[in-house]
């Protein structure tokens, strides 16, 4: 399991709205394996621990992504930040 945290984030629903944010974990071929709930109107959120298998993402010298999207009904969801590690380092 992973704990991720989002501090500062940006806002991604106009001038007054904030960010509904969730974190997705891509393998090396961009897909994703690993996700957190959305966590409604939050610019610093903490989500609950995501499970992540090591195995599932090529072991623990594979490089994963890391993107921090904000959730949109429409389905539009636009990406707030994200980085690539391997697991270890997560």
């Amino acid at each position: 399991q992973i704990q991720a945290k989002g501090v500062k984030l940006a806002k991604r629903d106009g001038l007054l709205g904030k960010s509904d944010p969730f974190i997705v974990i891509r393998d090396a071929a961009g897909v994703g394996f690993a996700f957190s709930e959305v966590i409604s109107q939050d610019l610093n959120p903490t989500w609950k621990p995501v499970e992540l298998d090591v195995v599932r993402a090529g072991g623990m010298d594979a490089t994963v992504t890391v993107d921090v999207i904000d959730y949109d009904a429409d389905a539009q969801h636009d990406e707030i930040g994200s980085f690539s590690c391997t697991v270890q380092e997560l």
